[in-house]
């Protein structure tokens, strides 16, 4: 026969294990929050600073993924983190005016040119459900970028050039903004802007190319 204190043990160890399973129950029925991923094409346009090059910028085009994850549940703004990547590859031909010689005269000389940009970025972002069909975000944060270019001149006044390589890895900083327009309940098409600033320069004979600026972007989005 079990003993009165047995008996309330007993008693009190079944009602803990309800409550756990009670609490445990109601956290599997709540939703997770959700997470918005993006597929994003970017266009970025760098100045240049050598005169004689006959372009006056340099024109990029970027490609790129990106999360963004909520944190605080029953909040009529999301507010959480987002991190993604945006890469470029560029193989071009540019020309440049240089001297010919002692006379004073130019030539017109051919360079090929190629640049591979790989930009890593992480920070915090709030996002808003405007409407039952708009969405606006935004977002800021440290970012890592590393960037390669090799320059080739083509031969003349029977002189060969060597090529050149630069590679370097930079840190800076971002800040994007952006609306989407919801078409289905998990679809939306968007639009933004990306400022940004690095310490990443190629500083070559051909003109000097900083990673920084503004950058306009194109998005599809997806909620999971």
């Amino acid at each position: 026969m079990p003993t009165t204190r047995q008996k309330r043990v007993f008693v009190a160890t079944v009602a803990a294990v309800l409550l756990l399973l009670s609490g445990m129950n109601a956290a599997a029925e709540e939703p997770p929050l959700p997470l918005y991923g993006q597929l994003m094409v970017a266009a970025f346009s760098a100045d240049e600073t050598d005169e004689n090059l006959e372009e006056d910028s340099y024109d990029l085009t970027l490609f790129g993924v990106a999360a963004q994850k909520p944190l605080l549940p029953d909040l009529p703004v999301d507010l959480g983190f987002e991190t993604g990547a945006l890469l470029s590859w560029k193989s071009d031909t540019r020309f440049v005016q240089i001297s010919s010689g002692p006379s004073g005269g130019t030539v017109r000389v051919e360079i090929d040119n190629k640049m591979l940009l790989v930009d890593y970025f992480f920070g915090g972002y709030a996002g808003f459900r405007l409407t039952r069909w708009l969405r606006l975000y935004a977002g800021a944060g440290p970012l890592l970028v590393y960037g390669y270019r090799e320059i080739q001149p083509e031969p003349f006044n029977g002189e060969s050039p060597e090529k050149t390589y630069e590679s370097k890895l930079a840190v800076g900083a971002y800040a994007r903004c952006g609306a989407e327009i919801v078409f289905t309940d998990r679809c939306m098409l968007g639009a933004g802007v990306r400022a940004m600033t690095s310490g990443l320069e190629f500083k070559e004979s051909v003109g000097k190319i900083r990673y920084e600026g503004m950058q306009y972007l194109l998005s599809f989005s997806f909620r999971l």
